[in-house]
Order: C-alpha cells, then structure tokens, then sequence
C-alpha cells in the first residue's frame, strides 16, 4: 500500500467561524473542489463526531464514491473525516486559527492507495498534489470574494 500525505496552509480574509462553517459541510465541495461532482451529508443534526457523507470524484473520466465519517471535530479549531469505504483509504483534515481578522486554514490529506493504484503512486501523489493546491486556491477566492 502506497501512502500519499498532502499539506499546505492558506490564510483566508474571512472570520473563521465562516470558514469552518463552510470547510466542514459536505455539499460545499462541488463549489470549490475541481474533481468532486457531488457530495452530501447521509446523517441528520449539525456536522459533529459521528456524522457521515459521500463524496463522488471524477477522475480518469470515472466517477468513484467514497463515504466518509467525521473522526474529529471541534468548533472553529478542528475537523477530521476518514473514508469508510471507495477505493481510496483517505483522511482529509483542517486545522483553523483565528489570526488578524482572518482565518489560517491548515490542510491534510492522506491517502492509501494500493493494488493498480500503489504501483502508480509516484504519479498519482503529483496530480494529487496540484489539484489539493488547486482547490484550496479556489477555496480562498470563493471566500474572499
């Protein structure tokens, strides 16, 4: 199994409570994330440990699902979910802080990947990579705009 571990750090000119707000709600991906065509919370109540949502990506000219449980959060500070099905194991997570008005955003992403997919790694984890720049470029401009 070959593991890939993205991480960057944006800040972003709105109050972090905004950017929490919209970073840890499922169906605001398709807005900022270039390959995920939808994505929806599946459990009832606000965004806690616990909760659950799909994501659908397209790559390769494939559509994939993955579900995903929310493994950590705390208000304003943290939020973690971890796939509990696809074909990717992935963590995605975003650590916030509030700083001169704005929010510094911290972003992860690890991702799992084995059979085919292992043997590609290496180019997998650059595309990767510039699409996780990418959509967090995209993030910060749909905030701050």
């Amino acid at each position: 199994m070959a593991e890939t571990k993205l991480e960057l750090t944006i800040f972003i000119q709105r109050p972090i409570s905004d950017v929490f707000e919209f970073v840890s709600k499922a169906e605001n991906m398709p807005k900022w994330a270039g390959k995920i065509v939808d994505a929806a919370q599946t459990s009832e109540g606000p965004v806690d440990v616990g909760t659950t949502c799909y994501v659908v990506a397209k790559a390769m000219g494939r559509e994939a699902k993955q579900d995903f449980v929310v493994t950590e959060c705390i208000e304003n500070k943290t939020y973690v979910a971890k796939s509990t099905s696809g074909p990717i194991e992935m963590e995605t997570g975003y650590e916030l802080e509030s700083i001169d008005g704005g929010t510094k955003l911290h972003a992860t992403v690890t991702a799992n990947m084995g059979g085919l997919m292992a043997m590609a790694g290496p180019l997998i984890a650059r595309k990767m990579k510039a699409q996780f720049e990418k959509d967090h470029a995209n993030l910060k401009r749909l905030l701050e705009s």
